[in-house]
């Protein structure tokens, strides 16, 4: 979570910085814009990587807790689920 904190507001001020670059002459500016699209293409590369884990997570968290709990929220899970979120739980989820 920490990352997707830290590195939103640095792509957004990243982008508003490209944004001055509109009308520029590209062929002069190249090395700045450069340098800013690399950043931009690296901080959105972590926020999804980030969003994916978080999302792994949560998924393995409520594997565990239906193997343990023998349910999935109110909805009683049968033995096939059960070896699946076991899987799933104890590997982390690769779905």
């Amino acid at each position: 979570m920490r990352d997707i904190e830290t590195s939103v507001p640095e792509l957004l001020d990243t982008r508003s910085r490209m944004k001055v670059f509109k009308h520029h002459n590209a062929k002069r500016d190249r090395e700045l814009i450069g340098g800013l699209v690399a950043r931009k293409k690296f901080l959105s590369r972590s926020i999804i990587s980030a969003a994916f884990s978080l999302i792994e997570a949560f998924l393995s968290a409520l594997f565990f807790t239906a193997v343990h709990t023998k349910s999935f929220g109110s909805i009683i899970c049968d033995e096939e689920f059960l070896k699946f979120a076991a899987s799933k739980a104890l590997r982390g989820v690769e779905i």
